[in-house]
């Protein structure tokens, strides 16, 4: 069975595929928010999981609920699981509730590295880790495709 457009001279059938709307291109490339999802979700893990590996490397109960009981820790949860998931779907609440979570994130990490660490004593690889997820995080949010991907 032929195609319809196969009566088309090839002027003509470049002309419709040219005019026809090119919706991809317009809103950005897709990758960009799933990449800063996938950060923001592995931010959301060393979270979470710097405080339960500490508790299995002690089995000090009290650090655990500790750790689990601060309203920095479940801010820090909450934000990041909703930023990812908003990300991921593509909305632009989630931008920019995740430039501005990071942002404040790692001025208020940069500000007590600086305090508490010198070139004598780096800081520990936890602290590196996270600082570096938050550098990732803003750079990827900040190319333009990503900010035009969120669109929703």
């Amino acid at each position: 069975m032929a195609r319809e457009d196969s009566f088309l001279l090839p002027q003509a059938r470049t002309a419709i595929v040219d005019s026809a709307p090119k919706r991809k291109q317009i809103q950005g490339s897709a990758t960009g928010p799933k990449v800063a999802a996938c950060i923001a979700a592995a931010y959301f893990s060393v979270v979470l999981g710097g405080i339960l590996l500490h508790f299995f490397q002690t089995g000090d109960t009290y650090t655990l609920k500790y750790g689990l009981m601060l309203p920095t820790t479940w801010a820090a949860l909450t934000i990041s699981g909703f930023v990812s998931w908003g990300l991921w779907h593509r909305f632009r609440w989630a931008w920019w509730l995740g430039f501005i979570a990071a942002a404040l994130q790692l001025l208020r990490m940069s500000s007590w590295v600086v305090r508490h660490f010198s070139t004598a004593a780096p800081p520990g690889l936890g602290v590196v880790l996270v600082l570096a997820l938050l550098l990732a995080l803003l750079a990827v949010l900040l190319l333009p495709r990503t900010r035009r991907a969120c669109t929703r």
